[in-house]
């Protein structure tokens, strides 16, 4: 079972993009996801059932990867800031990673502007770091094996590449 976050930024924006598979103890719903997979692994379902692309306050993307229930805890918190105070984003990941313990592992990828500029942070939840990522860069998390995260950062590159402007690009991409 593959779980993914990818996530990049061109000069026209940030783009997030993550599956929908929710790991839970029990029986699933379907006997195949939509992919085909079976959705039953050993005593675990795993559903395509979450959302895990979200939008906060002050036109904030969050993209989430990992354990789903402590991620969502946390981007709780980060909205809550987002709401109701004018620090930058930085500022609110670090308080809200320093208010509490983290219960498992996640990475979040936010989208959101700096100065009118397009910005693409990673916060990842073990050591509590937040990076920037560069522009050309593909930032991948999950459990996607290294060949096909390898895969995914050249599509991006195709899809950045292209002289098409950047929605007509990525929908032109994936039809293909």
């Amino acid at each position: 079972i593959v779980t993914f976050l990818l996530g990049w930024k061109d000069g026209d924006g940030v783009f997030l993009c993550a599956d929908s598979a929710a790991t839970s103890v029990g029986l699933p719903e379907g006997k195949r996801s939509s992919f085909g997979e079976a959705q039953q692994v050993d005593r675990f379902a795993v559903e395509e059932r979450a959302v895990k692309v979200l939008e906060l306050p002050r036109a904030v993307l969050v993209g989430v990867c990992g354990d789903v229930e402590s991620a969502l805890d946390f981007v709780v918190s980060t909205s809550k800031q987002l709401a109701y105070t004018k620090k930058p984003l930085h500022e609110i990941l670090q308080y809200v990673a320093s208010q509490g313990r983290i219960e498992a592992p996640f990475k979040l990828l936010f989208g959101h502007c700096v100065n009118g500029e397009p910005v693409l942070t990673a916060f990842h939840s073990q050591g509590k770091h937040i990076d920037d990522v560069l522009p050309g860069r593909v930032a991948t998390f999950g459990s996607m094996p290294a060949d096909k995260k390898t895969l995914a950062a050249r599509l991006v590159g195709t899809v950045c590449a292209h002289p098409l402007a950047a929605e007509a690009r990525l929908a032109a991409t994936l039809v293909a």
